[in-house]
């Protein structure tokens, strides 16, 4: 027996043992006044048995909200519960909604329509590094006026190609570090995401320009783009980034100044996604 119906069955002796109570002391009174037996007591044994059953049946269902558990209302609960908890847990894949990109290295940050500094209004900037020790990025839509050729006037071979020095941020605008595009991992260099590594030596700059081959491709970049402990996730929380998986091939993208409008259309739709299938 469930411990509800212990308690129903306990308040129903209750009642039934008060009622007979009160019945005792009703014949008394009556005795008093009149000499009565108990037949002729306006209501007989089987009249207060009667009586005492719909007593109980609508106490007990006036007082339900109130005594016996809601049943119904804790299936709720814990359904409630386990939806949070599956939530909670890490979705794989990110056409699953309510998947959500982690800040990491070798993410794309897409500038939010909201965000209007100069330095990163509709910008895309590759993570190089992330971690407790602050962030670090590359702005790759960002290319300069400023030739190769100019930059390198020794180098004759440049000056039959149109590649241009890329404003890779604001901070330290006088160092220069490279993206390369490569099957296999250059020298001094380091992978920051499949088949593309990052590199400040000018040494591999220099043998990168002069023996360009057609699976290796670089682009230089002027400055970068930093970003204190947790400064980048409070930027973030506040809406100024979208955060989603980058590509090779938009690093390198043929026209790196309309990559913004392509991924920020990408970075919104999953967004509204989001929104629809919240976590």
């Amino acid at each position: 027996m469930t411990d509800w119906r212990v308690r129903v069955n306990s308040f129903r002796r209750c009642l039934l043992d008060s009622a007979n109570d009160l019945w005792v002391n009703i014949k008394k009174i009556h005795r008093k006044v009149v000499i009565l037996t108990t037949d002729t007591l306006p209501f007989r044994r089987s009249h207060r048995r009667s009586i005492y059953l719909w007593l109980t049946i609508l106490l007990v269902l006036n007082g339900w909200p109130f005594w016996v558990p809601n049943f119904s209302a804790g299936a709720d609960n814990r359904r409630a519960d386990e939806q949070l908890f599956e939530a909670a847990i890490p979705k794989e894949g990110n056409d699953v909604p309510g998947y959500r990109e982690e800040l990491a290295k070798g993410k794309f940050l897409v500038a939010s329509r909201r965000l209007s500094d100069p330095n990163f209004s509709e910008t895309v900037v590759l993570l190089i590094e992330y971690g407790p020790d602050g962030a670090m990025g590359l702005v790759v839509n960002r290319p300069s006026n400023v030739k190769l050729s100019t930059v390198f006037p020794d180098v004759k071979t440049l000056k039959q190609r149109k590649d241009t020095v890329f404003v890779g941020g604001p901070v330290a605008v006088n160092q220069m570090l490279m993206l390369i595009r490569s099957s296999k991992a250059p020298a001094a260099s380091k992978p920051v995401i499949d088949n593309v590594y990052m590199s400040a030596s000018w040494k591999v700059l220099e043998g990168l320009i002069k023996k360009k081959t057609a699976d290796q491709q670089f682009r230089l970049y002027a400055g970068y783009a930093g970003w204190a402990p947790n400064q980048l996730d409070f930027e973030r929380t506040r809406g100024d980034w979208h955060v989603i998986k980058a590509d090779a091939d938009s690093v390198f993208a043929l026209d790196p100044k309309v990559l913004w409008q392509e991924l920020i259309r990408r970075a919104t739709i999953k967004w509204v996604r989001l929104e629809k299938h919240p976590f």
